[in-house]
């Protein structure tokens, strides 16, 4: 094997903690991988300058842009331009690093207890025009953190509601009497009833999920900036579900099923159902929003205290 593509192998095993080295080699000498990875070491003109590897459920695969995912990822970057990778020296030609499951709270993490802190105590600032530069330079580090928060809350935010794929009839007119033709008609009427079922099933999961949180939450003290975020991302998660009743395929599929309750038991005890989780749904998101609340004024100076 190349020795460039033996220093990719070893970092592989070695980073995400791979027992056989076989596994390692299989994936680098399937025909697509290999050939990709050779153009990346050869420096071939047009080649990806980086190559970036993930590792789930006991799977290695180059990952391909465009792809989503929270695995933890290994990627590999070539310095040299489009020139081949040096034999003699490849950690120099070739840059690696790793980037775990929540890269965004991993930023955010390091930016406020590692570079944040240094910052404050820097005396020196060079050229920098005094206090002024200083200033503006660690309100904008703030500011960034206050981005990196929410777009974190956003990653985090809740489930989103199943609809069916044929949603043709969310383009009629929501009227009485539209709910109540729709409701006469059998095979509509079972394909709600089992897509509620599956709206239930998923926000079962989210306030098991979210009562697992809450009682890790309060097993430990991370200090009042961290509890804010806890609590955003909570009330994001629940808001979401209630935004999204509020569009028009909710509200008809709902609609339906609340006229045809009376006729079919199937959709009384769907709905019953449904209803005692929007009730939790409710009272998980005006906590959330309250502690929210209750954090907030404890800022000074856009940091919390």
């Amino acid at each position: 094997m190349d020795p460039r593509v033996v220093y990719i192998k070893v970092r592989l095993l070695s980073g995400f903690s791979i027992e056989r080295s076989t596994d390692v080699e299989k994936v680098l000498l399937d025909a697509d991988v290999h050939k990709t990875v050779m153009a990346f070491v050869d420096g071939h003109e047009g080649s990806a300058s980086t190559l970036t590897f993930t590792y789930t459920n006991n799977q290695l695969q180059l990952y391909k842009q465009g792809e989503s995912g929270n695995a933890k990822a290994i990627y590999f970057q070539r310095n040299c331009g489009f020139r081949a990778v040096s034999n003699k020296d490849i950690e120099l030609d070739v840059s690696y690093g790793e980037i775990l499951n929540s890269p965004l709270e991993d930023f955010d993490r390091v930016l406020g207890q590692v570079f944040l802190p240094l910052l404050k105590q820097q005396d020196d600032w060079g050229k920098c025009n005094g206090d002024a530069d200083a200033r503006a330079l660690l309100d904008s580090a703030q500011i960034l953190r206050k981005t990196l928060d929410e777009a974190i809350v956003n990653v985090n935010a809740g489930v989103r509601l199943e609809l069916p794929e044929d949603t043709s009839w969310a383009e009629q007119s929501m009227g009485n009497k539209t709910l109540v033709s729709m409701s006469q008609s059998s095979e509509l009427v079972d394909s709600f009833i089992e897509l509620i079922g599956r709206w239930c099933l998923q926000v079962e999961n989210l306030l098991k999920d979210s009562a697992d949180g809450l009682q890790d939450r309060r097993n430990k003290d991370d200090g009042p900036r961290s509890e804010l975020l806890f609590w955003r991302q909570r009330a994001q998660k629940f808001s979401t579900i209630i935004d999204q009743l509020q569009n028009k395929e909710c509200k008809i599929i709902l609609g339906v099923l609340r006229e045809a309750k009376a006729a079919d038991e199937a959709a009384h005890r769907a709905l019953k159902s449904w209803r005692s989780l929007d009730n939790e749904i409710t009272d998980a998101a005006n906590e959330a929003k309250d502690n929210v609340k209750y954090l907030n004024p404890r800022k000074v100076h856009g940091c919390i205290v």
